[in-house]
This record gives structure tokens, C-alpha cells and sequence, in this order.
């Protein structure tokens, strides 16, 4: 919406209202928040998960994970998993798994987005 000569954007609101109702105005203002705010959090979400990925694996690293041992059937087999550093994490995860890796687990981030809405 058009601001008004002063600036103010809320005289300008209040004049629209009272041209086309006060009804379409709030619909059409809530929409526009909606989408930006949709837009914003999708765009969030992409550029930081990758961040998030890195840094929740290097918190994994320290813990000891225990596997089944595949090979007889019998006990278990401790694996130890151990990055270097972020970038030793972020230079294995590209190798392992190319860019996708980065990404796994982001259709549960979006589910949560779209029941947020």
C-alpha cells in the first residue's frame, strides 16, 4: 500500500479501509504476512539446516554408538565416530554424501513448518 504524503503508512491504511471495508484490508494484510512469513522461514530453514546438520553430528561424535555385529549375529561392535573439527565434519559429510547429505532429515523441517501454519 501507498504511503501517505507525510510517510505514514498507518493514515494510508485507514484510508484504504475506509474505501474498500475494513474487512478486505485486514484479509489482505494478513495474507501478505502470512506469505512473508512463510517465505521467510522456508528461506531460514534452507540456508541454516546445513549449519545445523554439521554441528548435530559433531555433537553426536563424542558418544559411543554400539552396532550389531552383522557378521556373526553374535554381540555387538562399539563405533566410535570422530570429526577433526566443523570443517573436517563439513569436508566429510560433502565427500560421503555429496550435498544431500546435508539436507537429510529436512522433509520433517518442512512438515513442522507447514503444521505451524
Amino acid at each position: 500500500y501507498e504511503s501517505s504524503a507525510d510517510g505514514d503508512v498507518l493514515t494510508s491504511v485507514h484510508h484504504l479501509a475506509a474505501d474498500v471495508g475494513a474487512d478486505a484490508v485486514i484479509s489482505r494484510l494478513s495474507f501478505k504476512e502470512l506469505l512473508a512469513s512463510c517465505v521467510s522461514r522456508l528461506t531460514a530453514e534452507l540456508v541454516l539446516y546445513p549449519l545445523e546438520t554439521v554441528l548435530q553430528r559433531m555433537h553426536v561424535q563424542g558418544t559411543r554408538l554400539i552396532v550389531d555385529n552383522v557378521e556373526t549375529g553374535l554381540g555387538i561392535l562399539p563405533h566410535d565416530s570422530a570429526y577433526d573439527g566443523f570443517w573436517d565434519c563439513v569436508r566429510s559429510v560433502r565427500r560421503d554424501e555429496g550435498l544431500s547429505g546435508f539436507y537429510k532429515g529436512f522433509s520433517a523441517a518442512l512438515l513442522q513448518l507447514g503444521a505451524e501454519l
